[in-house]
């Protein structure tokens, strides 16, 4: 599960997506976390399945307004289709809090990102029997609790203009 900002930089005439850490520099990519190489790393631990929560865009300004880009980064960038970025992974369910070009916007009444705060309530099982899709044996499960974050997230930031669709791509 991964909470916090990222980036993505031209390199080779390639889009590179990188998660940003506490300590990292947007302008070192030394410091970020590539998403190859984390995908790499997942892939490596052997489990059958694999499930990568980011919440959190690629590319979007900081909450000041300034972009996390150095202006020699502000280039056009295409936006990657989840779905062909992602690697040879059987097994990998990876959830984005926002759809290419969007940002991930925080919740500042409960201080942290609206994607999490909807998707943890799913996973935590507080979907109200209204939100759940066919389902009335009392379990949520992944699928259902993103489903629910999705309309949720929808439901809130399309009124404020600030589009935001979490994602779910399979492996």
């Amino acid at each position: 599960y991964w909470a916090g900002h990222g980036l993505t930089r031209m390199e080779k005439n390639q889009p590179v997506r990188y998660l940003i850490p506490y300590d990292g520099d947007p302008t070192k990519p030394d410091t970020l976390i590539a998403m190859d190489e984390l995908y790499a790393w997942l892939k490596n631990l052997g489990a059958g399945d694999v499930i990568l929560v980011v919440d959190g865009a690629f590319a979007s300004p900081s909450s000041s307004g300034r972009s996390l880009t150095t202006r020699y980064e502000q280039q056009k960038i295409p936006h990657e289709d989840p779905a062909t970025a992602l690697p040879d992974f059987d097994g990998l369910f990876q959830m984005i809090a926002s759809a290419p070009g969007q940002s991930a916007l925080e919740f500042d009444q409960v201080k942290h990102g609206i994607f999490s705060y909807f998707f943890l309530e799913g996973v935590k099982g507080d979907i109200p029997a209204a939100d759940q899709e066919g389902t009335s044996d009392g379990k949520v499960t992944i699928r259902e609790a993103l489903q629910y974050a999705q309309r949720k997230v929808r439901d809130l930031t399309e009124p404020m203009g600030a589009a935001q669709s979490p994602m779910l791509t399979v492996g």
